[in-house]
């Protein structure tokens, strides 16, 4: 049965956390960080099963099986998977496919019954910029800090723009290591009043980090929105201890067991059961 193995590797990160060994790593020596993202797993050139996800390319029809992770992900490389949502349409003739974040709506309430106590911050790309995703993390008192694109949530983005100039002392530059000629300028913003399209009201916080190196004329820019509250002291750490590690889930997560030797693409079975086994037990 998928929902016991999928509890056997729920109680194997349960255990890791109640024995104090993720401690060391959580952010702002409070929240376990807690990664979102969907990753490819199986594709086929004919229908493979009625819950197939379809996409049209020019020379046919691609029927996949993507899947959406949640792992908790540490600072020096870690990656746990703390539970999965399979994305797949309910049966083939379907209106409306299946996608990334109708299986987090999905996902969300389980992790948060599995672990009613955990204290998460959420990392998420630009896809999770969204109001839904805000509510949900409200109400399960999760804190979030999502990749914040120029041309996502325009408000958000416009209102940081014009506030900025007036909030002078929301601005810290830092040199992360002697050894490395590298410098990072914050300036960030909070208290945004954003209303989504549900008319639920949001306080948000944006910060910005423009890095740049010796060796590169330009910089390079991370913009992330969260409801943390941010503050001279904490911005260096929820930036690069916390938003700028979404990518261990893809790098020492999705990467790792794609090309590490695992097959996490490989079809090890064309039975739909035994394929979710064959991938939590990969987990």
């Amino acid at each position: 049965n998928v929902e016991e193995v999928q509890e056997m590797l729920c109680g194997m990160v349960e255990q890791l956390i109640r024995s104090k060994l993720l401690y060391p790593y959580r952010l702002l020596g409070h929240y376990f960080l807690m990664a979102i993202d969907a990753t490819g797993m199986l594709s086929f050139d004919v229908r493979h099963c009625p819950q197939c996800m379809t996409r049209k390319h020019g020379s046919g029809t691609i029927y996949y099986h993507p899947v959406l992770e949640a792992k908790l992900v540490t600072e020096n490389g870690f990656a746990f998977s703390l539970m999965t949502e399979f994305i797949e349409n309910p049966h083939e003739a379907v209106s409306k496919q299946d996608c990334e974040i109708k299986a987090f709506r999905r996902l969300a309430p389980r992790i948060k019954k599995r672990f009613p106590r955990l204290p998460i911050a959420l990392l998420g790309d630009g896809l999770y910029a969204e109001g839904p995703v805000f509510d949900i993390c409200k109400e399960y008192k999760w804190k979030f800090i999502v990749t914040l694109k120029d041309n996502d949530l325009p408000f958000v983005n416009t209102e940081f723009k014009k506030l900025l100039p007036l909030q002078f002392k929301n601005h810290l530059t830092f040199f992360p290591a002697k050894h490395k000629p590298t410098r990072q300028d914050f300036c960030w913003v909070h208290d945004i009043e954003y209303v989504d399209t549900q008319k639920r009201q949001h306080l948000l916080s944006v910060l910005q980090c423009l890095e740049t190196t010796k060796d590169k004329a330009t910089s390079t820019k991370y913009k992330w929105v969260t409801n943390l509250n941010l503050d001279y002291n904490n911005v260096y750490t929820v930036a690069n201890k916390g938003g700028r590690q979404r990518w261990k889930i893809e790098n020492q997560g999705f990467n790792a067991q794609k090309n590490g030797g695992f097959g996490l693409e490989h079809v090890y079975s064309n039975n739909p059961v035994a394929s979710k086994i064959f991938y939590l037990l990969m987990q």
